[in-house]
């Protein structure tokens, strides 16, 4: 009687092949059990694969959250004007202190904006470009232009406006003059006495393109407004050291 095999009462057969068995089956049977061990081997790895992913996402997830915890913290350390402070705390805005336990602004600076918005700030209001001489008054908007004593100015080198002349005083500059080339800043060519007064100076008044300082009545630079000796004049009043006006010229005769 034949003889069953082992397999069929659930035993697994012995890896090697026997001479009692079926060389083709034994085959079927070896690929069978390796390809049990690649998946063994392929479910090992995903689950390392798996463990190293949760790791790597937990270590990602952490950083995340302290980066976060570190920003909303610095965000939070940020005061405004009129908020609440103490000694020793969270420091308050630049240009303020903390004083009766509220951010205010140091002594020579003006709040400029409403308390506990972002727009709130200190400002010097005497030398602020942003905010010059009052809160909404602001130099940007001119090219050249800065904050000095309250008031936008032309910074050296940028060019007169048009109603200053060369050689002339210059409010709009912030050095008060108006040189000969036509920009603001201190006279550092000027015109020698006798000659004609630059064309921004006034007759009888002051005139720094002179080297004098003065443009006299004739139109020329003279040391104290008179006209030179020789030089042209319309009346004796207008010769320097009484000298008469001679045929239109300051001389005796």
């Amino acid at each position: 009687m034949r003889s069953l095999p082992s397999f069929a009462f659930g035993r697994r057969p012995s890896r090697g092949m026997t001479s009692g068995q079926n060389p083709q089956r034994a085959r079927r049977w070896s690929e069978t059990v390796m390809d049990s061990k690649k998946f063994d081997d392929l479910a090992q790895r995903f689950s390392a694969n798996t463990s190293r992913r949760r790791l790597l996402g937990g270590l990602v997830s952490g950083l995340l959250a302290s980066l976060t915890g570190h920003t909303q913290t610095a965000i939070a350390e940020k005061l405004r004007l009129g908020d609440r402070c103490k000694s020793g705390g969270r420091k308050c805005p630049p240009n303020s202190t903390c004083e009766k336990h509220k951010c205010r602004c140091l002594l020579g600076f003006t709040q400029c904006g409403k308390s506990k918005t972002k727009q709130a700030g200190c400002y010097d209001l005497l030398n602020s470009p942003s905010h010059c001489g009052f809160c909404e008054n602001t130099c940007l908007a001119v090219v050249d232009a800065t904050c000095r004593g309250g008031s936008c100015c032309t910074i050296d080198g940028g060019e007169c406006s048009a109603g200053c002349g060369p050689g002339a005083p210059c409010g709009q500059c912030c050095s008060g003059t108006c040189r000969l080339d036509g920009t603001c800043g201190q006279v550092t060519v000027c015109v020698p006495s006798g000659d004609a007064c630059p064309s921004g100076c006034t007759p009888g008044e002051q005139c720094p393109g002179c080297c004098d300082q003065t443009c006299n009545l004739a139109g020329d630079c003279a040391v104290d407004g008179c006209v030179l000796y020789g030089n042209q004049c319309t009346d004796s009043s207008q010769c320097c050291g009484a000298v008469p006006c001679t045929l239109g010229r300051c001389r005796y005769t």
